[in-house]
Protein backbone atom coordinates (compact mmCIF):
# COMPACT_ATOMS: atom_id res chain seq x y z
CA UNK A 1 0.00 0.00 0.00
CA UNK A 2 3.15 2.35 0.49
CA UNK A 3 4.50 1.12 -2.30
CA UNK A 4 1.26 1.60 -4.23
CA UNK A 5 0.93 5.21 -3.15
CA UNK A 6 4.55 6.14 -3.87
CA UNK A 7 3.35 4.71 -7.16
CA UNK A 8 0.48 6.86 -7.40
CA UNK A 9 2.50 10.32 -6.18
CA UNK A 10 5.18 9.24 -8.59
CA UNK A 11 2.68 8.76 -12.13
CA UNK A 12 1.24 12.10 -10.94
CA UNK A 13 4.36 13.84 -10.65
CA UNK A 14 4.84 13.17 -14.46
CA UNK A 15 1.63 13.68 -15.36
CA UNK A 16 2.02 16.98 -13.32
CA UNK A 17 5.11 17.73 -14.91
CA UNK A 18 3.71 16.42 -18.52
CA UNK A 19 1.23 19.48 -18.08
CA UNK A 20 3.85 21.66 -17.13
CA UNK A 21 5.64 21.44 -19.95
CA UNK A 22 2.51 21.84 -22.25
CA UNK A 23 1.51 24.96 -20.97
CA UNK A 24 5.04 26.59 -20.74
CA UNK A 25 7.00 27.67 -23.42
CA UNK A 26 10.25 25.94 -25.13
CA UNK A 27 13.69 28.02 -24.21
CA UNK A 28 14.31 29.01 -28.09
CA UNK A 29 10.34 30.66 -27.54
CA UNK A 30 11.35 32.48 -24.67
CA UNK A 31 14.49 33.88 -25.85
CA UNK A 32 12.61 34.38 -29.53
CA UNK A 33 9.95 36.71 -27.31
CA UNK A 34 13.14 38.41 -25.04
CA UNK A 35 14.66 38.96 -28.80
CA UNK A 36 11.24 40.64 -30.43
CA UNK A 37 10.43 42.87 -27.31
CA UNK A 38 14.50 44.16 -27.12
CA UNK A 39 14.02 44.60 -30.87
CA UNK A 40 10.49 46.83 -30.31
CA UNK A 41 12.39 48.49 -27.81
CA UNK A 42 14.97 49.38 -30.01
CA UNK A 43 13.25 50.85 -32.88
CA UNK A 44 11.12 53.02 -30.01
CA UNK A 45 14.60 54.24 -28.60
CA UNK A 46 15.57 54.60 -32.43
CA UNK A 47 12.77 56.69 -32.97
CA UNK A 48 12.80 58.57 -29.85
CA UNK A 49 16.90 59.47 -30.39
CA UNK A 50 15.89 60.26 -33.80
CA UNK A 51 13.02 62.81 -32.31
CA UNK A 52 15.43 64.48 -29.67
CA UNK A 53 17.94 65.14 -31.78
CA UNK A 54 15.56 67.13 -34.06
CA UNK A 55 14.63 68.63 -31.10
CA UNK A 56 18.00 69.71 -29.94
CA UNK A 57 18.66 71.12 -33.28
CA UNK A 58 15.63 72.96 -33.49
CA UNK A 59 16.86 74.47 -29.87
CA UNK A 60 20.11 75.19 -30.62
CA UNK A 61 18.71 77.32 -33.85
CA UNK A 62 16.05 79.00 -31.52
CA UNK A 63 18.85 79.97 -29.09
CA UNK A 64 21.04 81.17 -31.89
CA UNK A 65 18.46 83.19 -33.29
CA UNK A 66 18.11 84.69 -29.14
CA UNK A 67 21.70 85.70 -29.18
CA UNK A 68 21.24 87.58 -32.42
CA UNK A 69 18.03 89.35 -31.27
CA UNK A 70 19.66 90.52 -28.31
CA UNK A 71 22.60 91.59 -29.60
CA UNK A 72 20.31 93.72 -32.49
CA UNK A 73 18.48 94.95 -28.98
CA UNK A 74 21.72 95.86 -27.86
CA UNK A 75 22.47 98.12 -30.66
CA UNK A 76 18.53 99.94 -30.94
CA UNK A 77 18.97 100.63 -26.86
CA UNK A 78 22.55 102.32 -27.71
CA UNK A 79 20.38 104.34 -31.06
CA UNK A 80 17.58 105.39 -28.77
CA UNK A 81 19.98 106.34 -26.09
CA UNK A 82 21.53 108.70 -28.82
CA UNK A 83 18.36 109.87 -29.85
CA UNK A 84 17.22 111.57 -26.54
CA UNK A 85 20.88 113.47 -26.55
CA UNK A 86 19.71 117.27 -28.09
CA UNK A 87 22.15 119.52 -28.77
CA UNK A 88 21.07 123.10 -27.09
CA UNK A 89 19.15 124.85 -30.90
CA UNK A 90 18.08 121.43 -31.27
CA UNK A 91 16.22 121.45 -27.29
CA UNK A 92 15.45 125.64 -28.10
CA UNK A 93 13.73 124.72 -31.77
CA UNK A 94 11.70 121.58 -29.39
CA UNK A 95 10.70 124.32 -26.64
CA UNK A 96 9.37 126.67 -29.26
CA UNK A 97 7.34 123.80 -30.85
CA UNK A 98 5.57 123.39 -27.53
CA UNK A 99 5.21 126.51 -26.63
CA UNK A 100 3.27 126.80 -30.48
CA UNK A 101 1.18 124.39 -29.98
CA UNK A 102 -0.03 124.77 -26.23
CA UNK A 103 -0.71 128.31 -27.44
CA UNK A 104 -2.83 126.81 -30.23
CA UNK A 105 -4.37 124.31 -28.08
CA UNK A 106 -5.47 127.18 -25.71
CA UNK A 107 -7.08 128.56 -28.55
CA UNK A 108 -8.68 125.75 -30.48
CA UNK A 109 -9.75 124.80 -26.39
CA UNK A 110 -11.40 128.53 -26.31
CA UNK A 111 -12.80 128.88 -30.18
CA UNK A 112 -14.35 125.21 -28.88
CA UNK A 113 -16.08 126.20 -26.47
CA UNK A 114 -17.46 129.62 -27.65
CA UNK A 115 -19.04 127.25 -30.75
CA UNK A 116 -20.64 124.69 -28.11
CA UNK A 117 -22.20 128.05 -26.32
CA UNK A 118 -23.82 129.40 -29.63
CA UNK A 119 -24.99 125.66 -30.04
CA UNK A 120 -26.01 125.73 -26.91
CA UNK A 121 -27.73 128.92 -27.34
CA UNK A 122 -29.73 128.08 -31.13
CA UNK A 123 -30.44 125.32 -30.09
CA UNK A 124 -33.13 127.27 -27.08
CA UNK A 125 -33.65 129.38 -29.74
CA UNK A 126 -34.84 126.81 -32.18
CA UNK A 127 -37.27 125.13 -29.30
CA UNK A 128 -38.99 128.64 -28.67
CA UNK A 129 -39.32 128.90 -32.28
CA UNK A 130 -40.91 125.38 -32.55
CA UNK A 131 -42.95 126.06 -29.35
CA UNK A 132 -44.01 129.41 -31.11
CA UNK A 133 -45.15 126.97 -34.35
CA UNK A 134 -46.60 124.72 -32.34
CA UNK A 135 -49.14 127.60 -30.62
CA UNK A 136 -49.68 129.96 -34.14
CA UNK A 137 -50.55 126.11 -35.41
CA UNK A 138 -53.00 125.83 -32.87
CA UNK A 139 -54.29 129.15 -33.74
CA UNK A 140 -54.60 128.83 -37.10
CA UNK A 141 -56.39 125.48 -36.67
CA UNK A 142 -59.06 127.56 -34.30
CA UNK A 143 -59.46 130.01 -36.75
CA UNK A 144 -60.09 127.74 -39.46
CA UNK A 145 -62.53 125.98 -37.41
CA UNK A 146 -64.47 129.47 -36.49
CA UNK A 147 -64.23 130.66 -40.17
CA UNK A 148 -65.72 127.13 -41.44
CA UNK A 149 -68.50 127.62 -38.69
CA UNK A 150 -69.30 131.03 -39.72
CA UNK A 151 -69.54 130.21 -43.43
CA UNK A 152 -72.29 127.69 -42.06
CA UNK A 153 -73.68 129.99 -40.42
CA UNK A 154 -73.37 132.18 -43.99
CA UNK A 155 -74.79 129.71 -45.89
CA UNK A 156 -77.35 129.20 -43.70
CA UNK A 157 -78.13 133.04 -43.92
CA UNK A 158 -78.00 133.12 -47.59
CA UNK A 159 -80.69 129.81 -47.89
CA UNK A 160 -82.93 132.00 -45.61
CA UNK A 161 -82.49 134.97 -47.68
CA UNK A 162 -83.99 133.11 -51.03
CA UNK A 163 -86.44 131.15 -49.54
CA UNK A 164 -87.88 134.75 -48.11
CA UNK A 165 -87.20 136.25 -51.64
CA UNK A 166 -89.66 133.32 -52.83
CA UNK A 167 -92.29 134.36 -50.56
CA UNK A 168 -92.11 137.30 -51.28
CA UNK A 169 -92.07 137.40 -54.76
CA UNK A 170 -95.17 134.90 -54.68
CA UNK A 171 -97.04 136.70 -52.22
CA UNK A 172 -96.05 140.28 -54.57
CA UNK A 173 -97.59 137.67 -57.35
CA UNK A 174 -100.57 136.97 -54.86
CA UNK A 175 -100.98 141.21 -54.30
CA UNK A 176 -101.03 141.55 -58.07
CA UNK A 177 -103.56 139.07 -58.52
CA UNK A 178 -106.23 140.31 -55.68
Amino acid sequence: SIEGAVMASTSTDKDSKSILQNHHATLKERVDYMEHLLGASADKHDKHATGLEGLRTRLEHTLGRIVGLERHAKEVEDYHRSCVVFTPEEKAALDSHLKILGTNHDKTSKDLQAIKFAHHKHTNELEAMRSDHQTTAQEAAAAHAKLEHLHGRLSGCEEVGKKSLDVHSILKGHKEEL
